[in-house]
Protein backbone atom coordinates (compact mmCIF):
# COMPACT_ATOMS: atom_id res chain seq x y z
CA UNK A 1 0.00 0.00 0.00
CA UNK A 2 1.33 3.48 -1.17
CA UNK A 3 0.01 4.98 1.92
CA UNK A 4 2.05 3.08 4.45
CA UNK A 5 5.06 3.36 2.37
CA UNK A 6 4.50 6.79 2.62
CA UNK A 7 3.66 7.12 6.38
CA UNK A 8 7.45 5.26 7.16
CA UNK A 9 9.69 6.70 4.22
CA UNK A 10 11.70 9.83 4.96
CA UNK A 11 10.20 12.87 4.36
CA UNK A 12 11.23 16.66 3.60
CA UNK A 13 9.57 19.52 3.27
CA UNK A 14 7.73 20.75 0.71
CA UNK A 15 9.81 23.35 -1.12
CA UNK A 16 8.89 25.72 -4.11
CA UNK A 17 11.06 26.17 -7.14
CA UNK A 18 12.01 29.67 -7.49
CA UNK A 19 15.16 30.34 -9.82
CA UNK A 20 16.53 27.27 -9.91
CA UNK A 21 16.14 26.76 -6.27
CA UNK A 22 13.81 24.29 -3.81
CA UNK A 23 13.45 26.61 -0.71
CA UNK A 24 10.90 25.88 1.79
CA UNK A 25 8.27 28.47 1.92
CA UNK A 26 5.25 27.91 4.22
CA UNK A 27 3.27 30.90 3.09
CA UNK A 28 2.97 29.45 -0.21
CA UNK A 29 2.98 25.46 0.58
CA UNK A 30 2.31 23.59 3.65
CA UNK A 31 3.10 19.31 2.58
CA UNK A 32 5.55 16.72 3.13
CA UNK A 33 7.45 15.15 0.18
CA UNK A 34 8.49 11.51 0.96
CA UNK A 35 10.57 8.93 -1.12
CA UNK A 36 8.87 5.96 -2.03
CA UNK A 37 10.37 3.26 -3.58
CA UNK A 38 10.71 2.52 -6.99
CA UNK A 39 8.61 -0.97 -6.01
CA UNK A 40 5.92 1.29 -3.89
CA UNK A 41 5.12 3.99 -6.53
CA UNK A 42 5.11 1.43 -9.38
CA UNK A 43 0.69 1.15 -9.03
CA UNK A 44 0.10 4.83 -8.98
CA UNK A 45 2.86 5.18 -12.00
CA UNK A 46 0.67 2.94 -13.93
CA UNK A 47 -2.73 4.66 -12.85
CA UNK A 48 -1.21 7.34 -14.13
CA UNK A 49 0.36 6.59 -17.36
CA UNK A 50 -2.97 4.38 -18.13
CA UNK A 51 -5.25 7.92 -17.11
CA UNK A 52 -2.33 10.01 -19.69
CA UNK A 53 -2.71 7.45 -22.35
CA UNK A 54 -6.68 7.62 -22.60
CA UNK A 55 -7.15 11.48 -22.40
CA UNK A 56 -4.38 12.56 -24.15
CA UNK A 57 -4.26 12.06 -27.96
CA UNK A 58 -0.86 9.73 -28.65
CA UNK A 59 0.45 12.00 -31.24
CA UNK A 60 0.34 14.67 -28.70
CA UNK A 61 2.83 12.42 -26.79
CA UNK A 62 6.02 12.67 -29.30
CA UNK A 63 8.84 13.47 -28.05
CA UNK A 64 7.16 14.00 -24.14
CA UNK A 65 8.78 12.43 -21.52
CA UNK A 66 7.53 11.59 -17.55
CA UNK A 67 8.77 13.77 -14.38
CA UNK A 68 7.78 12.19 -11.33
CA UNK A 69 5.42 10.77 -9.42
CA UNK A 70 6.46 12.77 -6.10
CA UNK A 71 4.16 11.54 -3.48
CA UNK A 72 3.07 14.64 -0.82
CA UNK A 73 0.92 14.42 2.30
CA UNK A 74 -0.61 17.46 3.63
CA UNK A 75 -1.92 17.58 7.16
CA UNK A 76 -4.59 19.37 9.07
CA UNK A 77 -3.60 23.01 8.09
CA UNK A 78 -1.44 21.89 4.77
CA UNK A 79 -2.06 23.75 1.46
CA UNK A 80 -0.65 24.88 -1.85
CA UNK A 81 -1.53 28.03 -2.72
CA UNK A 82 -2.25 29.35 -6.66
CA UNK A 83 0.66 28.19 -8.52
CA UNK A 84 1.47 26.58 -12.26
CA UNK A 85 3.75 24.14 -12.86
CA UNK A 86 5.64 25.28 -15.72
CA UNK A 87 8.35 27.86 -15.40
CA UNK A 88 9.40 30.63 -17.64
CA UNK A 89 12.33 31.69 -15.56
CA UNK A 90 15.61 30.80 -17.84
CA UNK A 91 17.30 30.06 -14.38
CA UNK A 92 14.99 26.87 -13.56
CA UNK A 93 16.19 23.52 -14.78
CA UNK A 94 14.75 23.17 -18.52
CA UNK A 95 12.82 19.74 -17.74
CA UNK A 96 10.12 22.44 -15.28
CA UNK A 97 10.21 25.03 -18.51
CA UNK A 98 9.23 22.22 -20.83
CA UNK A 99 5.90 20.79 -18.68
CA UNK A 100 3.00 20.50 -20.99
CA UNK A 101 0.43 18.50 -18.65
CA UNK A 102 0.20 18.11 -15.16
CA UNK A 103 -0.57 14.58 -13.61
CA UNK A 104 -2.49 14.48 -10.18
CA UNK A 105 -3.29 10.94 -8.53
CA UNK A 106 -5.29 11.47 -5.25
CA UNK A 107 -4.54 8.44 -3.23
CA UNK A 108 -7.36 8.64 -0.54
CA UNK A 109 -10.41 10.58 -0.07
CA UNK A 110 -13.36 11.70 2.79
CA UNK A 111 -14.81 8.54 2.27
CA UNK A 112 -13.74 6.20 5.52
CA UNK A 113 -15.65 3.09 4.45
CA UNK A 114 -13.21 2.50 1.68
CA UNK A 115 -9.95 1.29 4.45
CA UNK A 116 -7.89 4.21 3.46
CA UNK A 117 -7.51 6.83 5.77
CA UNK A 118 -10.33 10.14 5.09
CA UNK A 119 -9.52 13.75 5.42
CA UNK A 120 -11.93 16.69 4.69
CA UNK A 121 -10.72 20.06 2.83
CA UNK A 122 -7.55 19.90 0.29
CA UNK A 123 -9.80 20.02 -2.61
CA UNK A 124 -8.24 20.42 -6.12
CA UNK A 125 -8.90 23.74 -7.87
CA UNK A 126 -7.94 24.92 -11.29
CA UNK A 127 -8.63 28.69 -12.02
CA UNK A 128 -10.22 28.58 -15.50
CA UNK A 129 -9.43 31.26 -17.31
CA UNK A 130 -13.18 32.95 -19.26
CA UNK A 131 -11.32 34.46 -21.92
CA UNK A 132 -11.60 38.00 -20.74
CA UNK A 133 -8.92 37.74 -18.49
CA UNK A 134 -10.72 36.83 -15.75
CA UNK A 135 -10.74 33.15 -13.95
CA UNK A 136 -13.21 30.89 -12.35
CA UNK A 137 -12.17 28.79 -9.53
CA UNK A 138 -13.40 25.30 -10.08
CA UNK A 139 -13.36 22.12 -7.57
CA UNK A 140 -11.67 18.80 -8.81
CA UNK A 141 -13.64 15.96 -7.51
CA UNK A 142 -11.55 13.47 -6.79
CA UNK A 143 -11.76 10.08 -5.22
CA UNK A 144 -8.75 7.74 -4.25
CA UNK A 145 -7.60 6.54 -7.36
CA UNK A 146 -8.18 9.03 -9.04
CA UNK A 147 -5.71 10.93 -11.48
CA UNK A 148 -6.95 14.42 -13.39
CA UNK A 149 -4.80 15.85 -16.39
CA UNK A 150 -4.51 19.68 -17.07
CA UNK A 151 -2.09 22.10 -18.54
CA UNK A 152 0.44 22.48 -16.99
CA UNK A 153 0.42 26.23 -17.07
CA UNK A 154 -3.17 26.16 -15.33
CA UNK A 155 -3.65 28.22 -12.53
CA UNK A 156 -4.20 25.86 -9.62
CA UNK A 157 -4.04 25.00 -6.05
CA UNK A 158 -4.43 22.56 -2.90
CA UNK A 159 -6.90 24.25 -0.78
CA UNK A 160 -6.53 23.74 3.14
CA UNK A 161 -6.92 20.42 4.51
CA UNK A 162 -9.71 20.87 7.65
CA UNK A 163 -9.27 17.35 8.97
CA UNK A 164 -6.93 13.94 8.37
CA UNK A 165 -4.18 13.41 6.29
CA UNK A 166 -4.63 14.15 2.14
CA UNK A 167 -2.17 11.69 -0.04
CA UNK A 168 -1.20 12.27 -3.57
CA UNK A 169 1.09 11.91 -5.96
CA UNK A 170 2.16 14.38 -8.63
CA UNK A 171 4.47 14.04 -12.32
CA UNK A 172 4.16 15.74 -15.24
CA UNK A 173 4.63 15.31 -18.94
CA UNK A 174 7.67 17.78 -20.29
CA UNK A 175 8.57 18.25 -24.02
CA UNK A 176 12.03 16.45 -24.44
CA UNK A 177 14.75 18.96 -26.29
CA UNK A 178 18.53 19.38 -25.11
CA UNK A 179 17.33 21.87 -22.57
CA UNK A 180 14.52 19.58 -21.09
CA UNK A 181 16.18 15.83 -20.83
CA UNK A 182 16.96 15.82 -17.03
CA UNK A 183 13.97 15.65 -14.34
CA UNK A 184 13.76 18.14 -11.39
CA UNK A 185 15.31 16.55 -8.56
CA UNK A 186 13.23 18.73 -5.86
Amino acid sequence: MVIESMSNASTVMGGVLRQSHDSVDLRMRRCLEHQVSATDAAAVLSAMRTTVDQVLDPGSLDGVGFDGPKFCSYPPGGYFRAHNDRSEDPADPGVVRGRQFSVVCLLNDDDPSDQLPAFDGGVLVIHAPLGDGRREPRNIAMRAGSVAVFAADLLHEVRPVRGGIRYSAIGWLFQKTPAHQEPHQG
